[in-house]
């Protein structure tokens, strides 16, 4: 069950990263949540996700293979 909601989790963020709008609230709660969980590194600031860039296949499947 954990898995399939960290898989959600980073499919929502990965979604939210594709777009071309801002982001809101949910985004960076969303991210905050995939770093306490490891799965990508904390920023301390909501800037520092960079939710507005695109993400690299190289960064998906470094994410990827951190879930396990």
């Amino acid at each position: 069950m954990k898995k399939i909601f960290l898989l959600f989790s980073l499919c929502s963020l990965l979604f939210a990263l594709t777009k071309v709008t801002a982001y809101n609230s949910a985004d960076v709660s969303n991210a905050n949540f995939l770093a306490e969980k490891g799965l990508i590194v904390a920023q301390s600031t909501a800037a520092g996700y960079r939710l507005d860039d695109t993400i690299t296949r190289a960064e998906v499947v470094g994410i990827a293979l951190k879930i396990k």
